[in-house]
């Protein structure tokens, strides 16, 4: 959030930009299933073995951009300094365990390793399209729960519309506060005519107290402007409340679970555990539903539950039953218009062989060097721990020279979490696909599961590794030209930085890896030894911002065999210097790998420094970037791009699906605002 507004003609002599760089960008994954050699038995720590090396690699980063050093460091993120020796001067640092991960991340890019930070169930949630639900959807009453969580429930025989104001005034003595999720009233009559007949068919003509009838007070989902607030009331069968249960498959319990981790009160409960206050979606919270206020044209309406993980009994929620299994729920959703779940999950959408590692005897190239954590849970009991301890230890990195470097003070902007259910970027494209239509009913291009999913092949690959771009030119970047004080609400945070320039330096401690394992090493800390001058990787955080850039130089390489580590005789030195081991891992990746050579292409795209024009380096906005002193409303977030680019067919207009240019590609701009379209194709690029 921001809080002033872009002037809407650039002051003159300023350029206004027609088109913006996406922050990231995706290197291809390589196909590797059926590759007997991509994963091998790694060699274990009980012996060093003939030809494995051991020693220390001194390595050199140079900050070609600002360095984030505030927060990296669990219970120090108020003391971004400390001493290399424990008795000097404070100064700023990088831990190593951030080092690590930035040069295992670039070695599982050039050496094909597996997804090791990978959720392979994952699948994305989206919103409902504004339309009512069919006649196979109906309410139901929760009346207890099982031992896994799942409700079970009470299926209403029917469901009929009424305002919230006649429910009030003709139930429930006129006290709005008395209008509540799970109120029970009596219907006598209704008739099929009123502003719901396309929701629903029916509007209640008598209501009065009594029981037999069960109310949902929505939010959002029954809003009408011009209508009054309407709520969903449901007809509960005759007979006893237990021969009348039905429960959600378990499949439609995982989905509903899904589903409610992206509303948006459980991701404000998870941010508030995060600070320590209490949540109310917390494992153990109370044993009834926490009632919320609902607000319609500034008045009070009546008491909706709040929405959470749990589905406690007194809920009432929409559901959809299987056909021929009247004691089956398929479907579940917390509002008419709530959420729905893409198809084919993330483990789907990548090579087999590239999910992570789990057999300690059988581990992809990066793991076999950095190691690997067992990250499974245990089925039963017995617990098991199934890790493999990696043959690399980093040091904290320093920064040399005589005079300390100052650091500054940044306010950073909200970044949310990444959001790969956007599959205009996130998911190979394939643009022989028409343009699904609305009016159908069909789910536009972007979402997993849609037509571009059914061509009956496999499912669209996700589009392959997130990378950031390079920039040496911080002061061109659009988050670095705005004024302090711009950044506001909860998520924006304040950060300490180095200003580019300073020179940090660490080691890496190796223990037994073979000569082209340490060259793929080398190629990680050093990435100009692969692809040459001018690339370099990122550390810390802040990147999506502009944080982070720097380059690598080995300033020294002393390895030793097990003979000159072990014995007084001289110590068999390495036989080679930095680039024939390089060479050596070359070697070895091209000829197990030899589809590594796209990958390589890619990767050296991005890790060269200003690749792409700093200035334009930013996410799409409502408005147009200018060059210069940036007003603060520039950068305010905007939705109209992914509107435009999600590709469905609507009555009067096409939005085709935009995707991210490949890396490669020399221009990377897309355009800032799609244009409307009655063609096959929108524009994608933009003018500069």
């Amino acid at each position: 959030m921001v809080r002033e507004k872009q002037p809407s003609v650039p002051p003159e002599g300023r350029t206004q930009y027609a088109g913006f760089v996406n922050p990231y960008t995706f290197v291809p994954l390589p196909e590797l299933d059926g590759n007997t050699a991509f994963r091998r038995t790694p060699h274990h720590h009980d012996r060093l073995g003939p030809g494995r090396l051991s020693g220390r690699i001194d390595v050199e980063l140079t900050l070609r951009a600002p360095l984030l050093v505030r927060g990296i460091r669990t219970g120090e993120e108020g003391f971004p300094r400390r001493s290399p020796d424990g008795g000097g001067p404070a100064v700023p640092f990088v831990p190593g365990s951030s080092l690590a991960g930035a040069v295992r991340s670039l070695h599982e890019l050039i050496a094909g390793g597996c997804l090791r930070v990978f959720d392979a169930d994952f699948r994305p949630g989206y919103r409902d399209p504004v339309r009512p639900k069919g006649d196979d959807w109906t309410l139901a009453l929760v009346t207890g729960v099982e031992h896994d969580g799942r409700p079970r429930l009470r299926v209403c025989t029917r469901v009929v519309w009424a305002k919230a104001k006649e429910l009030v005034e003709r139930a429930l003595g006129g006290d709005a506060r008395a209008l509540r999720t799970g109120v029970r009233v009596h219907i006598s009559d209704w008739k099929r005519e009123g502003p719901r007949d396309r929701a629903r068919g029916r509007a209640i003509e008598e209501v009065r107290q009594g029981d037999g009838w069960v109310v949902l007070v929505g939010d959002t989902g029954t809003r009408t402007e011009n209508d009054g607030f309407w709520c969903a009331v449901g007809e509960l069968p005759e007979g006893p409340a237990g021969s009348q249960s039905a429960l959600p498959t378990e499949e439609a319990w995982e989905n509903f679970q899904r589903a409610v981790a992206d509303a948006d009160e459980v991701r404000q409960d998870r941010r508030d555990r995060r600070r320590g206050a209490p949540a109310a979606s917390a494992p153990g919270a109370g044993d009834e539903p926490e009632l919320v206020e609902v607000h319609h044209r500034g008045r009070l309406v009546g008491l909706r539950h709040r929405v959470t993980p749990r589905l406690l009994p007194g809920q009432v929620v929409w559901v959809r039953r299987g056909r021929g299994a009247e004691d089956e729920v398929t479907d579940l959703s917390l509002a008419e218009v709530w959420r729905h779940h893409g198809r084919f999950r993330a483990g789907e959408r990548v090579p087999e062989a590239l999910l992570p590692c789990e057999d300690v005897d059988s581990l992809c190239p990066t793991c076999r060097v950095f190691g690997s954590a067992d990250t499974s849970e245990a089925d039963g009991p017995e617990q098991r721990q199934a890790s493999y301890r990696g043959h690399v230890r980093f040091s904290d990195a320093f920064p040399t020279g005589p005079s300390v470097p100052r650091t500054r003070w940044a306010d950073l902007p909200p970044l949310g979490r990444p959001r790969p259910g956007a599959g205009q970027f996130y998911l190979q494209p394939r643009p022989q696909v028409p343009l699904p239509k609305e009016k159908d009913g069909a789910y536009p291009l972007r979402e997993w599961g849609s037509a571009a999913d059914e061509t009956g092949g496999p499912p669209r690959r996700l589009r392959g590794r997130k990378q950031y771009w390079l920039t040496g030119r911080a002061d061109k970047r659009p988050y670095f030209r705005v004024r302090s004080g711009t950044w506001e609400g909860e998520m924006a945070s304040r950060a300490e930085y180095v200003e580019a320039g300073p020179v940090f330096s660490f080691s890496v401690h190796v223990d037994g890896l073979l000569p082209e394992e340490v060259g793929g090493l080398l190629a990680a800390l050093d990435p100009s030894l692969l692809f040459g001058e001018g690339t370099g990787y990122a550390v810390g955080g802040g990147r999506p911002l502009g944080f982070g850039a720097c380059t690598g130089r080995i300033t020294a390489l002393e390895l030793t065999d097990a003979a000159g580590r072990y014995t007084t005789r001289t110590g068999s030195k390495a036989p080679f210097d930095a680039e024939e081991a390089v060479a050596a891992f070359r070697k070895r990746v091209t000829g197990e790998l030899p589809e590594v050579h796209g990958t390589w292409k890619a990767v050296q795209s991005v890790l060269t420094l200003d690749r792409v024009p700093s200035e334009q380096v930013w996410y799409p906005t409502e408005q147009r970037l200018i060059d210069g002193d940036i007003a603060t409303g520039n950068l305010e977030p905007g939705f109209a791009f992914w509107k435009r680019s999600k590709g469905i067919q609507l009555a009067k207009e096409k939005r085709p699906l935009i995707p991210l240019p490949d890396p490669t590609e020399e221009d990377q701009t897309l355009a800032w605002m799609p244009e409307e379209s009655s063609g096959d194709d929108a524009p994608r690029k933009g003018r500069t």
